[in-house]
């Protein structure tokens, strides 16, 4: 193989190797933005919220904690989950958001 057909065969696998990065960050993201999505539809029916008011309660927690938006809203999503699970005593637990006082009871009557 002569210099010229290394280097191109060098290029062409660095470039094959940036896309592959490439598409491996896009999906990454996508998967982010329906976790966020879905938390903040979770925040909305919870709370009676706009979706710009969702975000700003996801990213308030996520800032005033210290913790990435993205596994704020894997949270919510996780304890929606869990709250839908009914444990072995047949108890449902109202869903909280992290950090929110304890349930009103409007949950529990949404549920009936």
């Amino acid at each position: 193989m002569t210099d010229v057909e290394n280097r191109d065969q060098n290029a062409t696998s660095a470039a094959l190797a940036d896309a592959r990065r490439e598409v491996e960050g896009l999906r990454a993201a996508l998967e982010t933005r329906h976790t966020i999505g879905l938390a903040q539809g979770i925040l909305m029916a919870r709370h009676t919220l706009t979706v710009a008011q969702a975000f700003d309660r996801l990213s308030h927690r996520s800032q005033s904690a210290n913790i990435k938006l993205r596994d704020v809203a894997v949270g919510v999503v996780a304890e929606l989950d869990a709250a839908h699970r009914a444990p072995a005593d047949g108890q449902h637990p109202g869903p909280q958001e992290p950090g929110d006082p304890p349930a009103s009871g409007a949950q529990d009557r949404q549920r009936s």
